[in-house]
């Protein structure tokens, strides 16, 4: 039997792994749809030069994101995100700088092991958890 400090960690890791799961398939799909729609936006950026510029690549990240139907596990988090970035329209490099919506924890960790077997994410991996 484990106790003591090791013991805690090892229930631990299990409880987590447990209850994080695996991310369900319409999740998958939505994160292609989403890091996909981050890649072309990271892309389209890359070649502004200019404030209008950038707010209409902005744009059109916001018209792209509303496009997707995000599964429920994910609703709150893809409205806010869109807000997140409407809001940065005033203030560009509040787009960088300012603290971007996340979706709940949970949810998160599956996301970020998913996004590692996802072609789209490879480059982006927006849910990525720092090792």
């Amino acid at each position: 039997m484990l106790t003591g400090p090791i013991g805690l960690v090892v229930i631990l890791w299990i409880a987590l792994s447990l209850s994080c799961g695996e991310a369900s398939d319409e999740e998958r799909d939505y994160l292609r749809e989403y890091c996909g729609v981050l890649d072309v936006f990271s892309d389209n950026l890359v070649e502004q030069q200019s404030a209008v510029s950038i707010a209409d690549a902005m744009r059109a990240l916001i018209r792209d994101l509303s496009s997707i139907s995000p599964p429920t596990s994910l609703a709150e988090f893809h409205r806010e995100f869109i807000d997140f970035v409407e809001e940065s329209l005033e203030d560009p490099g509040s787009l960088v700088v300012g603290e971007a919506p996340k979706p709940p924890e949970p949810v998160r960790l599956k996301l970020s092991g998913a996004e590692r077997g996802i072609d789209e994410c490879v480059d982006a991996e927006p849910f990525k958890i720092a090792e």
